[in-house]
């Protein structure tokens, strides 16, 4: 694993948590 990848995949992870935050609330 890259980091590259793993930076990309972190980032991804905070949308997915982000916006079910949103879809809670």
């Amino acid at each position: 694993m890259q980091e590259a990848n793993v930076g990309e995949i972190v980032v991804n992870v905070r949308k997915i948590i982000f916006l079910i935050v949103q879809g809670l609330l």
